[in-house]
């Protein structure tokens, strides 16, 4: 993970920088846990790069962490010298006022000056990145579009979106002039590489 962007002489685990770990799955969604568990991991790298807690923020639904201990029926991890339960491990790494609601992640979070790195585990489609609510035994979509990227990006500070892969085919329009980098998979859905294709064969 020593990652650094030669381009501009810019440090991926910048210090300064804000880090969104993203992921839109509501918890009776298809892959609530394992979307966190990506999250996880992703929160492991940072407190190893000796990101502060203050510049995380971790945006899901909530309900998934209320119900955390019980899905890992309460297992204890050892890291970084300490025992920890997963739950309390996201507690201890990530300040009280960082944990978002997916649902609410576009009134509430608040781009600072600086540079923003944002990691989307979860589902997707060509509308952008998918946000679940679940309204009596239905689950209905939102989304997070490039648009929202485009609109709070600046050409002073850089934004880093890394996407899993159905995610990532969102994304191919989106407007880069603003400095805006996206990685992540390239797979596009199914309702578009087959029109693609016929056009070549």
């Amino acid at each position: 993970f020593n990652f650094k962007m030669e381009e501009n002489n810019k440090k991926l685990f910048d210090k300064k920088s804000q880090f969104v770990l993203f992921s839109g799955t509501c918890l009776s969604g298809n892959g609530a846990f394992r979307h966190l568990n990506d999250l996880f991991l992703i929160l492991y790298t940072l407190i190893s790069k000796e990101i502060d807690k203050n510049q995380i923020y971790l945006v899901i639904d909530l309900k998934i962490l209320e119900n955390l201990n019980n899905k890992t029926q309460d297992k204890k991890i050892s890291l970084f010298g300490q025992e920890f339960t997963f739950l309390s491990f996201f507690e201890n790494y990530i300040s009280e006022e960082n944990f978002i609601e997916a649902t609410e992640f576009e009134t509430k979070f608040k781009r600072y000056d600086n540079d923003l790195v944002f990691f989307a585990s979860g589902h997707g489609a060509v509308n952008g990145l998918a946000i679940e609510k679940k309204e009596k035994e239905i689950i209905e979509y939102n989304f997070l579009t490039s648009d929202y990227f485009e609109d709070i990006a600046d050409n002073k500070n850089s934004t880093y979106l890394f996407l899993s892969q159905c995610q990532a085919g969102a994304f191919h329009h989106l407007d880069t002039r603003k400095q805006i980098c996206v990685i992540g998979a390239s797979e596009y859905q199914n309702s578009i590489s087959i029109p693609i294709n016929f056009m070549f064969n």
